[in-house]
């Protein structure tokens, strides 16, 4: 007989039997003492001539000898380390026998006799290690009874633990993520944002575009010298395939759409880096955290952004306005150029599983740069308004900015709105549209604008036209050579 003896098995020793104390199994001395004391007690009065008790028809024995508590297997025995692991398994369903047998109506059944009714059955997992299930041989008798109780007892606590494991490992990394990606955003008090004729023809409702191979071209006037015109030559690609995987239909480019290219490249700016999707929609001016369709409208706009790789060559325009620098010549770069990352952050104080990596400047940031063509506005201007922010609102928006900048910084624009080109930039089809693109237009200018002082009235004039006043003491932001030479 093979004897593993309990004082090698007492020090945690795991694994195969082995007499010299490499491996060994794990029962508790208590486990032990009280099978043994038990059967001796009821048998013989005391535990002095403790006999082998087998166990599953002889697969193993228990007992003791002087120096100790062991199990005992056959030398033969085809598989130890199997027949360890499962003495393992019935240690720890021991407590669960010893709670049910401690019950009054149990007090008359003894340990070692519920033990002698008990079976298994052999299970492998996906690594090919053992596993057994424990049942009771006639769950009908009431030491069968007890095997089940016992049984039913075991799974709920180690249901409960499992979870406890899982609710533990979750806050492990929600701490984690607290404390190893803590996103802190540099907030700053201006928005940068760029009204060239490039952005302006991108962003619009029908660009002009020329398709040839699968690239969009534009080809942009940005002024006339000697009779010849300037242009700044772009074409650009989407990848059609990811934009699919995406639910993505649409390839044209919106005003919602330049607003993200233009909050990201201003969070760029102010040294922000990575940031959550929650974040850009605040800058955006949206004072309400996004409900998920917003979210997934936000996330369209930078995945088709991100997806899209503009082309640009404009040394001709700095060749023509004397720009020495070869930085922008050749431009290359997504529409926003940002990377979605599926990472738990903890950003503004809540936990986010989702964050945008800006890692470059918008490519119409790149061509106006340059050329001073960056209007650099109060943050409030998307702000302050209290309405909705619809589709109609950002093409609104978008133009009033246009047309305001470019009054303030050339002396010879027209201080004058017609409800025209308004409602053909907006897009606008029906009377109807066009009613409440007018009526949007006097509120943004009302709750937005004029408080914060980019104009100091504004009124209607015999033609219908909306005539602009300003304050010329006011001085907003605004670069010098702004909107000039442009068409």
């Amino acid at each position: 007989m093979l004897q593993i003896n309990y004082t090698i098995i007492e020090k945690g020793i795991k694994g195969a039997a082995d007499p010299s104390g490499a491996k060994g199994a794990n029962m508790s001395k208590e486990n032990f003492a009280d099978i043994i004391i038990d059967r001796d007690i009821a048998e013989n009065g005391n535990n002095t001539n403790f006999e082998y008790m087998p166990m599953f028809n002889g697969l193993f024995n228990i007992g003791k000898d002087g120096s100790g508590y062991i199990f005992s297997l056959e030398d033969n025995a085809a598989d130890n380390k199997k027949v360890i692991a499962l003495i393992g398994f019935v240690s720890d369903f021991i407590p669960y026998l010893k709670t049910e047998l401690n019950k009054p109506e149990n007090a008359k059944i003894k340990l070692y006799k519920v033990l002698l009714c008990l079976d298994y059955k052999e299970l492998q997992d996906k690594d090919k290690n053992a596993r057994f299930i424990l049942f009771a041989k006639d769950p009908k008798t009431a030491a069968g009874k007890i095997i089940t109780s016992a049984l039913d007892a075991q799974k709920l606590v180690n249901q409960q633990a499992r979870a406890a494991d899982a609710r533990k490992i979750q806050k492990e990394k929600q701490e984690q993520a607290q404390t190893a990606n803590n996103l802190r955003y540099i907030a700053g008090e201006t928005l940068q944002v760029t009204n060239t004729k490039l952005a302006n023809e991108f962003f619009s409702i029908t660009p002009p575009i020329t398709e040839i191979d699968g690239q969009l071209t534009l080809n942009t006037v940005y002024a006339n010298k000697a009779g010849q015109n300037i242009a700044v030559l772009s074409y650009y690609n989407f990848n059609e395939k990811f934009l699919k995987a995406h639910g993505i239909q649409s390839r044209n480019f919106t005003d919602f759409d330049y607003f993200v290219a233009m909050v990201c490249n201003n969070l760029f700016l102010e040294n922000n880096r990575q940031v959550s999707l929650t974040k850009i929609w605040h800058e955006m001016g949206n004072p309400k955290n996004p409900n998920p369709r917003q979210l997934q409208e936000l996330r369209e706009a930078l995945l088709k952004g991100l997806s899209t790789i503009m082309h640009i060559s404009n040394k001709e325009v700095l060749d023509a306005w004397n720009v020495d620098t070869e930085t922008y010549h050749d431009i290359e770069s997504p529409v926003i150029p940002v990377q979605i990352l599926t990472e738990r952050n903890r950003a503004n104080g809540y936990i986010t599983n989702e964050t945008i990596n800006i890692f470059g400047l918008s490519p119409f940031i790149l061509v106006a740069d340059p050329l001073n063509q960056i209007t650099t506005w109060d943050k409030q201007v998307l702000k302050l308004y209290p309405g909705s922010r619809s589709a109609r609102y950002w093409r609104v928006m978008r133009y009033l900015m246009q047309q305001i900048a470019w009054m303030r910084n050339d002396n010879a624009r027209s201080n004058r709105i017609t409800p025209a080109s308004l409602c053909e930039a907006v897009g606008d089809k029906t009377r109807a549209d066009k009613q409440r693109t007018l009526k949007l237009t006097y509120e943004l200018l009302e709750k937005v604008f004029k408080p914060l002082d980019y104009i100091s009235s504004y009124n209607e004039d015999k033609n219908g036209n909306i005539v602009l006043k300003y304050n010329k003491d006011r001085k907003p932001k605004l670069n010098p050579g702004n909107g000039k030479n442009q068409k």
